[in-house]
């Protein structure tokens, strides 16, 4: 395998598997509206937590190809991305004691103790999406999709012809030039 073929190879692998995890956190999102969850539904966090961690996953850690540049977020959705990333970072993936501030809240995790009059008990402040903002992330979701399916077109036509001709499975090569 030639330098730059083995470079495509990992870009490919790269988009690939990022447009299967934005298809991924897409349905998630989907499900959330269709299903008309609110955050009393016991499938509404486990679900909205999988949808910011599968958006993130291509824009974080990826070991052997690394991770999925900004380049393929669209302008008009980039202020939306990097808002999915620090969710991501700060509630989701993660609960930084420090994380970022909400207005009329403050720091977006906290534990507070409430007084009822009767009792006195210790809650998480869960700030979370609402269901109606699954729309604009859906889109931002579609919207990589598309980009990432192009290129994917793109770069298979490049190389499908290097696939052998027998019925099998084979390994796209990420691993050694």
């Amino acid at each position: 395998m030639k330098p730059h073929e083995f470079l495509d190879a990992k870009l490919l692998w790269k988009i690939f598997y990022a447009n299967h995890t934005f298809k991924h956190a897409k349905a998630a999102a989907l499900h959330i509206v269709e299903k008309n969850l609110t955050d009393s539904d016991p499938l509404f966090h486990p679900l909205l937590v999988s949808v910011y961690v599968l958006y993130a996953r291509p824009f974080t850690r990826a070991d052997g190809v690394g991770n999925l540049d900004e380049k393929y977020v669209p302008n008009q959705y980039r202020s939306a991305h990097k808002a999915m990333l620090q969710h991501r970072n700060k509630v989701y993936a993660h609960r930084d004691a420090e994380g970022f501030v909400v207005e009329d809240l403050g720091n977006v995790n906290q534990v507070r103790a409430i007084n009822d009059g009767e009792k006195i008990i210790l809650m998480a402040a869960d700030l979370h999406t609402r269901a109606g903002a699954m729309a604009g992330i859906i889109e931002l979701c579609e919207a990589l999709e598309k980009k990432t399916d192009g290129h994917i077109g793109e770069l298979w036509a490049k190389y499908n012809g290097q696939i052998p001709r027998k019925i099998g499975e084979f390994l796209l090569n990420i691993a050694d030039e």
